[in-house]
């Protein structure tokens, strides 16, 4: 995701004032991410200030939705009719009307989130559990996912797996968060964390996410997955591991860490180099880049307007890249990797190719701390990029020259940054 949950909820604030009768309305905090016609977006509920007015109106006229990946998105209000929704009152009440057509099922989520179909159609989708256990545990294996149409007030109870495919969500970010908590404590038995056990592997979710402690990412599968990440239950500052949680099904895939700060560490870490602002770092989420496990942070001001993104190795906090874009960002991060495998003379962490040919172009520049060299070859559209630092002779090669080099060249991007440069003069 490209913009912030607090950055798509300001703007939509903003746009509060352009609904008709808007002094009736505020905006749900809950933000909900899902994927609309194919695309990632953010889809927000708007709720009645009081009974006073919701005896007036009786509906709400609709929601707003905006691109989750998009910075420059204006968000859109959906003009539909919500006749059941969270806020409103006696039989349509969104948890009433679920409950009247689900009974001997409880809520398991603190409450319903919104989404639409592919027509805009809007739904308020709750977790739903089997009352009754002798131990008053909940079986995750056996919920079900209730969804309401927010127009109709019909409601249908499904299994995870056979819910509707409009439905991102199944599993609201709040029930994630719970399971989280539980998988932590419990994923080595009961017994391992009582005073009889040895509390190997306990682990403690951080909470850091943007949503009830989670943050919602979505996948290259065209999933939405809850991502959190974990620390030893003494409080240390290190990650021992992160999960993700497959927001449709609930499937927790848990992954250990090592040598890694957690989102707490690299949170601050951000927040530092940001204080003269006074802007802060949001959304932590840990990234693979280049072979390296990296926190990959928004930067929002006081206003949550997003002012860039940050990227930090997660093993090393000396190490990290800002700026206004997250294109920018991902090349000085690179180029950041660069220098540091230049200095230690290891590259192996990096996936690196060799190339040779003819230069065709070349250019010093300054990509804001240092000056490197960019030159592009005959035949070849991508724009390399070198550390004079490293090889000398990068700095006077021109139009013309034959060289050849190793360079990490990222899949469908037109960078590439050279190591074990060589050139014929």
């Amino acid at each position: 995701m490209a913009i912030s949950t607090d950055t798509a909820r300001s703007e939509m604030r903003k746009a509060m004032s352009d609904i008709d009768n808007s002094q009736y309305y505020v905006l749900n905090d809950n933000i909900q991410a899902q994927y609309y016609k194919g695309k990632p977006v953010y889809i927000a509920g708007i709720d009645f200030k009081g009974f006073m007015q919701y005896n007036k109106m009786h509906e709400l006229p609709g929601y707003f939705m905006i691109s989750a990946t998009d910075p420059d998105a204006q968000p859109q209000f959906i003009k539909k009719p919500i006749k059941y929704a969270p806020s409103f009152w006696f039989n349509h009440k969104s948890d009433r009307a679920i409950a009247r057509q689900s009974l001997g099922y409880k809520e398991l989520s603190d409450g319903e989130q919104l989404e639409i179909d592919d027509n805009g159609t809007p739904y308020y989708v709750d977790t739903l559990y089997k009352k009754g256990n002798i131990n008053g545990r909940v079986n995750y294996k056996q919920v079900k996912i209730a969804v309401l149409n927010a127009e109709t007030g019909k409601s249908t109870l499904y299994k995870p797996q056979d819910a509707p495919k409009f439905i991102d969500e199944g599993f609201t970010s709040d029930v994630a968060s719970g399971m989280n908590d539980i998988y932590g404590k419990y994923n080595h038995g009961f017994w391992n964390t009582t005073i009889f056990g040895a509390k190997q592997g306990v682990a403690k979710p951080t909470h850091n996410g943007t949503e009830d402690g989670v943050t919602s990412m979505f996948d290259k599968n065209g999933r939405i997955q809850y991502v959190e990440d974990y620390t030893s239950s003494d409080s240390s500052k290190s990650a021992i591991g992160y999960s993700t949680t497959d927001a449709r099904t609930g499937k927790i895939t848990y992954y250990k860490l090592q040598n890694v700060m957690d989102s707490d560490s690299a949170t601050d870490n951000a927040n530092e180099n940001y204080r003269a602002q006074k802007w802060q770092a949001k959304m932590p989420i840990l990234y693979n880049v280049y072979g390296h496990p990296t926190w990959v942070m928004s930067i929002l001001d006081n206003t949550n307007t997003l002012r860039g993104y940050y990227y930090l190795d997660a093993a090393n906090q000396n190490l990290y890249a800002n700026s206004s874009t997250a294109n920018a960002t991902l090349a000085a991060f690179r180029q950041a990797l660069i220098t540091k495998a230049g200095t230690n003379g290891n590259h192996n962490s990096m996936n690196y190719k060799k190339y040779q040919g003819v230069v065709d172009r070349m250019a010093i520049v300054n990509d804001g701390s240092k000056s490197v060299v960019e030159f592009m070859l005959k035949g070849n559209k991508t724009i390399f990029t070198a550390n004079p630092a490293q090889n000398n002779r990068t700095a006077l090669i021109r139009p013309g020259d034959k060289v050849e080099f190793k360079a990490s060249v990222v899949e469908d991007e037109s960078n590439g940054s050279v190591t074990e440069f060589k050139a014929n003069f």
